[in-house]
C-alpha cells in the first residue's frame, strides 16, 4: 500500500517454533511469567502477547491450553512449541 514512484517493502519473518514461541516477554527463554502473560491474554486481560508468541498449539487463538503448555515448558517438561511464524513488514515510499 502507499503511493509514489518507488516503494520498498521489507518483511521480517521469525521461525514458528523459534525462540519467540512461548516467550512473549522476549528474554530468550520460556518462564512462568510468560505462561501468566499467555493466561491473561486467553481470558481477555489486556497485555502484549502476539499470536506468534502465545498461540503455542497454532490453532488460531490464544487459550488456557497455550498457557498450560508454556507453564510445562517453564518448569522443564519437554513439549513441542508450535507457534505460527511472526511476520513483521514495513513499507517505506521514497520519491526520486
Amino acid at each position: 500500500a502507499g503511493s509514489g514512484q518507488w516503494q520498498l517493502t521489507s518483511t521480517h519473518i521469525n521461525a514458528g517454533s523459534g525462540s519467540a514461541c512461548g516467550d512473549p516477554g522476549g528474554d530468550g527463554s520460556v518462564m512462568v511469567t510468560d505462561a501468566l502473560a499467555i493466561l491473561r491474554k486467553s481470558v481477555g486481560i489486556a497485555g502484549q502477547c502476539r499470536y506468534c508468541h502465545c498461540d503455542i498449539d497454532a490453532n488460531g487463538s490464544v487459550t488456557v491450553t497455550d498457557a498450560l503448555l508454556a507453564l510445562k515448558t517453564a518448569v522443564g517438561i519437554d513439549i513441542t512449541l508450535d507457534c505460527l511464524a511472526c511476520v513483521d513488514s514495513t513499507t517505506t515510499t521514497t520519491l526520486p
